[in-house]
């Protein structure tokens, strides 16, 4: 059995000069955070109501809420992104069932670092949207072009992350272990996979991100749902305000998702808390 000695919250001690961020400033800068982007819509509203901005390339705010709204009404927008959604989802899970494995065995073991590590370097560097064309041989148009390239684009972000959380392991946590009897899994399960966790959700980040641009991207070419489809046939007929209220609704997907996976984070691994500095009025920690 493993003594507290080895906990996730010993592994980041606290530091003099680092405190926790506290709940009410946390939610004073999340208000202020909106203060920008609202100056930035009122300025273009602006800029397109004075005929600056070209409606029929550049509409105005509300011209992109209006056809969003309309899009909702007819549930059309619904629709594509519920299809565009799947179709991330079933890519991530496949790209970080494959990368989380592969990372472990390459930071961890001496062998998989040799095996494995050079061909995913070699694919690593060549990029999703040229895979395309092969995928196109491969699966035809559908579903499984769109999983291919976001599987593609999601593994390396998360691969990466996981080599380095594992290659970021204390070697004496796992001696103590050791030492104390721990076993394989319960070495794995208790100490490995707990100090790993900050690398991997930052992967599960990059990687949740990258599987919505996946998405958008492949239904491009082709497809005939999804937002990225509905992005591209709104700028074949000219339909400015529905192609940028299909962007925008891509930006929403990524901006919830996002904190979704945050909430997730700060409730698998409590441990593992945001710190910032503690600056007094004379400038010291």
């Amino acid at each position: 059995m493993l003594t507290g000695a080895f906990a996730p919250r010993f592994i980041q001690p606290r530091h003099k000069g680092f405190r926790s961020v506290p709940s009410p400033m946390i939610h004073k800068t999340s208000i202020l955070k909106m203060v920008s982007p609202l100056i930035l819509m009122g300025l273009w509203e602006i800029c397109a109501r004075m005929g600056i901005l070209n409606p029929a390339f550049v509409p105005a705010p509300t011209a992109i809420a209006r056809a969003g709204v309309q899009l909702v009404l007819t549930g059309e927008l619904l629709n594509h992104a519920a299809i565009s959604l799947a179709h991330a989802f079933i890519g991530f899970a496949i790209g970080s069932a494959l990368a989380i494995p592969a990372g472990f065995l390459v930071g961890l073991l001496k062998c998989g670092e040799i095996v494995l590590e050079p061909p995913i370097e070699l694919l690593r560097s060549i990029p999703p949207i040229s895979m395309i064309s092969a995928a196109l041989l491969w699966f035809g148009i559908g579903a499984s072009l769109s999983v291919f390239i976001i599987a593609w684009a999601c593994f390396f972000p998360l691969y990466i992350n996981t080599v380095a959380g594992a290659k970021r392991i204390e070697v004496r946590f796992i001696q103590a272990a050791r030492s104390l009897g721990a076993r394989t899994p319960h070495l794995l399960y208790k100490v490995i996979l707990p100090q790993s966790m900050p690398m991997i959700f930052a992967g599960f980040r990059t990687s949740l991100a990258t599987s919505l641009m996946g998405a958008v991207i492949s239904e491009m070419f082709g497809a005939q749902s999804g937002l990225g489809f509905l992005i591209m046939n709104s700028e074949r007929y000219f339909l400015a305000d529905k192609m940028f209220a299909g962007i925008v609704c891509i930006g929403l997907l990524g901006f919830l998702l996002n904190q979704m996976l945050l909430c997730i984070e700060r409730k698998s691994i409590k441990w593992s808390r945001p710190v910032t500095l503690a600056i007094d009025r004379n400038g010291a920690l």
